[in-house]
């Protein structure tokens, strides 16, 4: 027990580091310092999320299952991580050096490539302010839902060339879009606008950390 309460403790001080290092200057996707999801291989936790503690934690209990994004390739966190306390033991804390290390040393687990999500964009046009979600397959979006709502196609939303189109009230604010879900035939995914005013997509399947609590 006391292996795995320090193996976590390593983990959540390698993420916070990872955090105060990278923090402003993260991507919207495939982004230094962002978790994934190892089975389904989609992005589960932004820098941003990683700034709780309590979400560092929980990353360190189940850190097997999961991946951490460097340089276009995530890799193990395990793996990571283990070169990560064995440069800092060395006396080496230059992240530089260590990612360096990661990219020679450990294999990706996957490179994050081929997202469901591919980009959101936000567009104030001549009659509506609208919100442009491009898909990897349109055909396995099942609903779009604001608030709660489903929207109707062909009414405030619509689908070309594995492009969405939320129409939302002209002048609309980025930040006043309330809750937008676009629902896959597998999963839900959250838009939500980042602290850097970019939008970022979280995926919805796995349970939330604040049910361990």
């Amino acid at each position: 027990m006391g292996g795995v309460i320090i193996k976590n403790k390593l983990l959540s001080v390698f993420l916070s580091v990872i955090v105060l290092s990278l923090s402003g200057n993260a991507l919207v996707y495939a982004a230094n310092g962002e978790v994934y999801d190892l089975t389904t291989q989609s992005m589960k936790y932004t820098l941003e999320d990683l700034t709780s503690l309590k979400i560092q934690m929980y990353v360190g209990l189940h850190s097997s299952n999961y991946g951490y994004e460097y340089d276009g390739h995530v890799y193990s966190l395990n793996d990571v991580n283990k070169v990560y306390v064995t440069e800092r033991k060395s006396g080496n804390k230059n992240l530089s050096v260590i990612f360096g290390k990661v990219k020679s040393d450990c294999k990706p687990a996957f490179t994050p490539n081929s997202f469901f999500i591919k980009s959101i964009e936000y567009v104030d046009e001549t009659f509506s302010s609208n919100l442009y979600v491009e898909v990897s397959d349109s055909e396995k979006v099942t609903g779009v839902t604001v608030d709660g709502v489903q929207l109707q196609l062909d009414d405030r939303y619509s689908i070309e060339n594995d492009k969405i189109k939320i129409t939302f009230e002209k002048g609309t604010a980025k930040d006043n879009l309330g809750e937008v879900l676009i629902n896959s035939s597998s999963k839900s995914y959250k838009i939500e606008l980042g602290s850097d005013g970019n939008f970022k997509a979280m995926d919805l399947t796995d349970f939330d950390v604040e049910d361990i609590y």
